[in-house]
């Protein structure tokens, strides 16, 4: 969400937060099988703005009363869950969900690589989307073609970030595309954990011990936002045309985008479905005013 969507949001929302009381609903995800907790799972109330992220030990707080409330649960490797909420406290059971990853064969021969996509310069990106509480992820897609079977393998993603805190997280997620050329299948079983660092930046992820192939039906990179305390930070608006101060608390880091014709290869994953991403209104800067984006970022392959 960019700032203008925030204003806009925070308008509509200002009303109703003066006559609510903060309220908190807390619980820990864990496997069905193992009964071992599940870290990094994204939640949100369904058909509501609100969601959180389990931490490293699972455990999860909502900042809202979400008693009798739908709550829609994802998590990579497990199955997507709904459940409506009946307790403070509660635990809640994922089912795993089996992968059937493509079995790679390493062959030996002389190391090529090759990029896709534009350079990137993180000082040229002059649009960034943060995180306002409602989890969702940020995709961009990239074709196959004949000539990445000389270089099947990810070696490296460089995204552009940009972060008020030092160390703020984010889940990079690889999928492909389904027979109706939707976002299917995780071709990844685990969280890929990033951390990035304070300032505008190239954060760079190396993949080449996790021998992930480019898949013949396509890549699509995710960038998902975490919900979790280490990565909150506070915002203050004036509202005009009263002054009205409003106090926003959001979550870093934000990631760069680029501009673009069409949104054939942008996606976001929000309140549990895939949808093509929308065109940017309300933008000052001249470069992405009445444009689609895309993530800014670059894919390195090898053999």
């Amino acid at each position: 969400m960019n700032l203008a969507q925030m204003f806009i949001l925070l308008l509509a929302c200002l009303f109703l937060s003066c006559f609510e009381t903060k309220s908190q609903s807390l619980g820990v995800v864990r496997d069905s099988t193992t009964n071992e907790p599940i870290p990094y799972v994204n939640m949100w109330i369904d058909g509501e703005l609100i969601g959180t992220t389990s931490d490293e030990k699972g455990n999860f707080i909502f900042n809202a009363d979400v008693i009798g409330k739908r709550v829609i649960l994802s998590s990579i490797g497990y199955k997507k869950k709904s459940i409506v909420f009946t307790k403070n406290a509660q635990t809640i059971l994922l089912k795993p969900e089996i992968l059937h990853l493509k079995e790679v064969v390493i062959k030996s021969s002389k190391e090529k690589t090759r990029f896709i996509s534009e350079k990137l310069k993180a000082s040229d990106i002059r649009l960034f989307f943060f995180c306002d509480g409602m989890p969702y992820m940020k995709a961009r897609f990239f074709p196959y073609k004949e000539e990445y079977a000389k270089t099947p393998y990810l070696s490296k993603v460089d995204i552009v970030t940009n972060s008020t805190i030092e160390n703020a997280t984010f889940n990079l997620r690889l999928y492909t595309l389904d027979k109706f050329g939707n976002p299917g299948k995780s071709i990844y079983a685990d969280n890929i954990i990033v951390a990035v660092k304070k300032g505008r930046n190239i954060t760079s992820i190396n993949l080449t011990d996790k021998l992930i192939e480019f898949p013949v039906s396509g890549l699509l990179l995710a960038f998902e936002y975490l919900i979790v305390k280490q990565n909150e930070f506070t915002i203050r608006y004036t509202i005009p045309p009263d002054t009205v101060k409003v106090t926003k608390v959001v979550y870093a880091p934000s990631v760069g985008v680029v501009p673009a014709e069409t949104n054939e290869d942008s996606w976001i994953y929000k309140n549990g479905n895939w949808q093509r991403d929308d065109k940017n209104k309300n933008i000052k800067q001249k470069m992405y005013a009445d444009k689609f984006d895309k993530l800014a970022i670059r894919v390195l392959l090898t053999n």
